[in-house]
């Protein structure tokens, strides 16, 4: 889609960040280096085959970001992060995980999540 629209551009390389858990998890950085008082936004991704934060987010990340800190997170078994072995409910795993792995992925204390 080079040079359409809604085209997000290559992914940023971000940074791979290891979780209480022992996965790791794949975090783009985005936003001005002095947002004042602006909370961080953080994006999770949906569950679609080939879903990451960038091909969910991309296009707008660069509308969010202009004005505040915003952290896109790869879900476990999505994008750049840890392909760990899911047991019981795929959404439940998933969210008992990012719970868990919270304080390790270095995110403010007070964050916006949508």
């Amino acid at each position: 889609m080079s040079g359409h629209p809604l085209d997000p551009g290559p992914e940023p390389a971000g940074r791979r960040v290891t979780a209480g858990d022992g996965n790791a998890y794949h975090l783009i950085e985005l936003g001005p280096d002095e947002a004042g008082e602006a909370a961080t936004a953080v994006f999770l991704h949906g569950g679609g085959p080939g879903c990451s934060s960038w091909t969910d987010f991309g296009v707008v990340a660069p509308m969010f970001a202009a004005d505040r800190p915003c952290v896109f997170v790869d879900l476990l078994q999505y994008g750049r992060s840890s392909k760990a072995t899911i047991t019981g409910p795929r959404w439940s795993y998933l969210a008992a995980s990012m719970a868990v792995s919270y304080t390790h992925l270095t995110l403010p204390t007070t964050c916006r999540v949508w």
